[in-house]
């Protein structure tokens, strides 16, 4: 049997709760010092609970669907095991076919740890999507454009005392070598952080530019420094996922890191996208996901996949260069299907759209920022 509990009324008073959670089995309190589990006194500060926690940012930022659905075994897990925690969330159910039991904090922090198995520490506590469009101011500055830009995108980076490196959110240092004026093509497997910006992704819907043998703004990409900003390996990006859904959008679930605020901007567009759904629904009911770490076929670069900061909406409707058969540096036209309120959206969040690039990847969306920024210091603008 399945339980049903809509989000709405859990957002409401999962953030209401404050600190009066008494720890008890059914029908008496612990004194304190008898709490089973390791339970340790009586009240419990919610705040203290890192499991509550990420249930209230699940919450509060929209990561769970409209509504959450769990198995009445998982509801009755910590039930079980006679570690009961009470709250005020006695209007709330947790129920086979009818609301008849009283939703815990139990409850929810079961909720959390299955619907948000890669909810990691990286989400911030107030998350409030940035619109680098228009939002993001800059100025002149000694230092290039460029790295002017990645550090606007980043908050988390900072500048290296000499100009010539980052400091990465863990303290190591990222070499920022500037642009070395080479052929796009002999970049792509070795660009320095500069060569990623040798051009300059467009803001408008024209998409005259791709037409231009190895014009792929954004496919250029610095390995060392995407290791630095979500980490270098598969089990350290899996740990700090964050599950996405489309909501209104379709059935779709991207799982993104939670890091750089990937998830919060990611959750940002959608949302943006959801006060006008109509027509949507097919780039979101089949998509091609979120985190997958890979590498690019036909080559040893690694995927933005395998970051956990891109995403791939329906691919029949986006479309992929190499499925036409066309030759490196030789793709035709593009047939493009994919509507520009939902490119836009994404871009205003941050996410560069491969439907822009010569060898187009029109499903893709990738969490570029410093690209966006860059783009506008150069008077590239969606007006």
């Amino acid at each position: 049997m399945t339980g049903v509990v809509g989000a709405s009324d859990l957002r409401r008073e999962v953030t209401r709760l404050q600190s009066e959670v008494v720890c008890r089995m059914p029908g008496r309190p612990y004194d304190q010092g008898q709490l089973p589990g390791g339970l340790t006194k009586t009240p419990i500060k919610v705040s203290s609970s890192v499991d509550l926690a990420a249930a209230r940012n699940a919450l509060r930022y929209g990561f769970a669907p409209p509504v959450w659905r769990v198995s009445q075994e998982q509801c009755n897990h910590r039930s079980r095991q006679a570690e009961v925690v009470d709250s005020r969330l006695s209007g709330l159910g947790c129920l086979r076919s009818q609301r008849s039991r009283p939703m815990t904090v139990a409850h929810i922090l079961v909720l959390a740890s299955v619907l948000l198995p890669c909810a990691g520490s990286a989400l911030a506590e107030d998350c409030v999507p940035r619109r680098f469009t228009d939002e993001i101011q800059f100025e002149v500055r000694e230092t290039p454009d460029w790295y002017h830009a990645v550090l606007l995108a980043y908050p988390d980076l900072r500048a290296g005392p000499d100009g010539q490196t980052l400091i990465a959110p863990e303290g190591g240092e990222i070499a920022a070598a500037g642009p070395t004026g080479r052929q796009p093509a002999a970049m792509l497997d070795d660009p320095t952080l500069g060569d990623q910006f040798t051009q300059v992704y467009p803001l408008t819907p024209s998409l005259e530019e791709r037409q231009t043998p190895f014009h792929d703004p954004g496919r250029i990409r610095n390995q060392n420094f995407f290791n630095a900003l979500y980490h270098d390996n598969a089990e350290a990006v899996r740990a700090e996922l964050v599950t996405v859904p489309a909501g209104a959008l379709g059935a779709a679930r991207f799982h993104v890191t939670g890091r750089q605020g990937v998830a919060c901007q990611l959750q940002g567009a959608l949302a943006q996208l959801e006060q006008d759904p109509v027509g949507l629904g097919p780039f979101f009911d089949e998509v091609g996901g979120g985190f997958n770490w890979r590498r690019i076929a036909g080559t040893d670069r690694l995927s933005p996949h395998s970051y956990g900061m891109a995403i791939d909406i329906n691919p029949q409707l986006g479309q992929y260069w190499k499925w036409t058969g066309a030759a490196e540096g030789r793709v035709g036209s593009y047939e493009n299907q994919i509507p520009w309120r939902l490119i836009e959206a994404m871009e205003d969040h941050g996410f560069i759209w491969g439907g822009k690039w010569h060898h187009f990847d029109g499903m893709h969306f990738e969490y570029r920022p410093e690209l966006i920024i860059f783009s506008r210091m150069h008077g590239d603008t969606s007006e």
